[in-house]
């Protein structure tokens, strides 16, 4: 098991996670980090746009943005909860599988 899925792994029972660890893996599925302004990081992908006009499943829509953006919170600028953890999760599975 390589060291990147030993942190997925963990993300799915993870309270709170590093930022850095999460951009670390975001950038590895090729993520691109559109804004970051505040509290608030925003990452682009082009299969989640794909995905979200494929797809009208509410979950997926209300994750991300039309335009495949994923936004999420840091917590004290440094920590990303886990409910976000679950939902970065989610947008990785679903980059992952036309790869």
């Amino acid at each position: 098991m390589t060291k990147r899925e030993k942190i997925l792994q963990q993300w799915e029972k993870a309270v709170d996670e590093r930022i850095a660890t999460v951009e670390a893996v975001l950038k590895q599925y090729s993520f691109v980090l559109a804004t970051r302004s505040g509290s608030h990081c925003t990452y682009d992908h082009p299969k989640l746009q794909e995905a979200y006009d494929k797809n009208k499943n509410v979950d997926l829509r209300e994750a991300f943005g039309p335009y495949g953006q994923l936004t999420f919170p840091i917590k004290g600028g440094q920590k990303v909860k886990g409910k976000y953890l679950r939902i970065i999760l989610y947008a990785i599975e679903i980059v992952s599988q036309n790869q």
